[in-house]
Parts: structure tokens; sequence; C-alpha cells
């Protein structure tokens, strides 16, 4: 089941049909996750990022350990908006169309007329 979260409701389903949608990722970043699950060992229903199996993370507890990583390699910090849109480019740097990278990132539609002048 594909599933999002409110801090308030908890687990809440999608909200739209392209809520619930298969992403790909670059093979680097797929080394990493694989590691992540070997060292929590989280399978099925678990949350793969909370903070435990069954417990969510928290924007903040994401921002101070995100902020460590970018402290680490001595980077400026972005945030998960910034990492959207960098994936965004990077998949259309990869020969992805619009129409496809927009599927990805659960937006309806990648054409977004321009309003008529007045």
């Amino acid at each position: 089941m594909r599933h999002g979260w409110d801090d308030v409701e908890g687990e809440i389903e999608p909200k739209s049909e392209k809520g619930t949608r298969k992403t790909p990722i670059a093979g680097d970043l797929r080394r990493y996750l694989l590691a992540h699950r070997a060292r929590t060992g989280r399978r099925g229903e678990a949350l793969f990022f909370g903070r435990t199996g069954s417990a969510p993370f928290t924007p903040t507890h994401v921002r101070k350990q995100a902020r460590k990583a970018w402290a680490a390699v001595s980077l400026e910090p972005i945030g998960l908006h910034e990492c959207r849109h960098t994936y965004v480019s990077l998949m259309f740097a990869a020969g992805c169309s619009l129409e496809e990278i927009g599927d990805y990132v659960g937006h309806s539609s990648a054409y977004r007329p321009l309003p008529a002048p007045a």
C-alpha cells in the first residue's frame, strides 16, 4: 500500500491519483538505500526513513541530520524542496521527457499554459 503521512492524522491516502507512483532512482542512490536497509533491518510495512520502524521522522530531526551531513562534506545545505528540483533537473539532463518526470514527481501535467493577457 502506498500512502502519505500527516503529522496530526498519521497515515493518509495520497492527495490524488498521481500520489501513487513509482519513481526511478540513480544507481548510486540505490546503493545508499540498500545500505540503509541493511543497517536498520526494516522490511515490509516498517517506515523506511522513520525514527524507528513504526515512528515517523519529524521535520526538525530531518533538518538536523541533513545539516550534519552537509557540514561533513563542507557544502551549503539545501532543503527538501530544492532536492526535488535537483531531481527534476538531473532526470531531464539524463534524457527523460517532461511528461515522464511529471509522472515521477506527481504532477498532473507537465504543460502549464500561461494565463491569457488581459
